[in-house]
């Protein structure tokens, strides 16, 4: 593969756009994290589809002379339209400067049809809209398409900023209501929880276990951005407990490459066995050694950015670079 990736990093990056957290049926293997904070090399290049939706509807107007103003307000049947064109305009500088190229039009289908989905379900009863979160959602996702290229630092912390984006297009289940998927529940409030079906039943779990907690390889709620699973091998299922990450110097097990014990961005040298930065952006690597790069990306021999730029977003789903 031309470009590798942490799994739960890419979803940092997918969450934005489906504008909502829940994944999965609830359980530890369908948990939005990042799986015992174990590195698997995941395709590189996998931004999200389509960030909280919205629409810029009307503003509101005075009625027998009262004045007009406030918040603009955002009907149902206008939201995908508006949240492609502002979405979209925001995303062109980075596929142009992309691999991928820019495309209007696909851009803006994709957008929509992911969109129009969610107001269906609207329409069935299964989802709630709520305009009100329109505004700050364009805003978060916005934000993060202009920017283009993320430290793991700032796409983390697009993750936690990205409640209102779950909020537009939200179930409106509690936990322990019967549900058939997890769109259909409430989020949480707290946005350290999320919301998932399991079992026929909305239910709430952490999204990241703190220090001293049991993990699992390949366990979708992973240790915290600070942590690293100290499992004993790199093979899914293996168990262990969560530590605070080791300082750049500080010794490491050389023979497990992909553990994250030296934190986000960092990792163990492979000779000397002590953590070590990451390469950045034009360093060389190839895919066996993808896990150097800062951002762990590596394409066409060389250590790549993290960006939002995907041929999905950039050009539609199904278009061709």
């Amino acid at each position: 593969m031309n470009g590798r990736r942490l799994g739960f990093f890419s979803s940092v990056l997918v969450a934005l756009a489906a504008f909502a957290m829940a994944t999965g049926c609830g359980s530890d293997d369908d948990a939005p994290n990042q799986g015992g904070n174990q590195a698997t090399g995941g395709s590189g290049g996998s931004g999200g589809d389509d960030a909280g939706d919205t629409d810029a509807g009307d503003g509101g107007s005075g009625g027998d002379g009262g004045s007009g103003g406030g918040a603009p307000a955002y009907e149902l049947d206008e939201v995908c339209d508006v949240l492609a064109e502002k979405q979209c305009e925001a995303l062109a500088s980075c596929c142009t400067a992309s691999e991928f190229g820019y495309d209007e039009a696909g851009c803006k289908a994709a957008i929509r049809s992911t969109c129009e989905a969610q107001v269906a379900k609207v329409n069935e009863g299964k989802l709630a809209f709520r305009p009100e979160q329109v505004d700050a959602c364009l805003t978060t996702a916005t934000g993060l398409y202009e920017k283009c290229n993320l430290s793991w630092a700032e796409s983390y912390e697009m993750l936690l900023g990205i409640g209102e984006c779950g909020a537009v297009f939200a179930g409106n289940k509690a936990a322990g209501e019967a549900c058939t998927e997890t769109d259909e529940c409430q989020p949480p409030d707290d946005d350290s929880f999320f919301a998932s079906c399991e079992s026929g039943k909305c239910a709430v779990y952490p999204k990241f276990r703190g220090e001293n907690d049991p993990c699992t390889v390949g366990s979708s709620i992973g240790c915290a951005l600070d942590l690293y699973c100290n499992a004993p091998s790199d093979q899914a299922g293996t168990s262990g407990k969560c530590e605070k990450i080791k300082a750049v110097g500080a010794p490491c097990n050389k023979d497990l490459q992909t553990n994250l014990e030296c934190g986000i961005g960092n990792h163990c040298h492979p000779q000397a066995g002590i953590c070590v930065q990451g390469k950045a952006a034009g360093q060389p690597c190839t895919d066996q050694t993808f896990y150097e790069c800062e951002s762990y990306v590596c394409k066409s021999g060389q250590c790549a950015p993290l960006t939002v730029a995907t041929e999905a977003l950039c050009k539609g789903q199904g278009q061709n670079p």
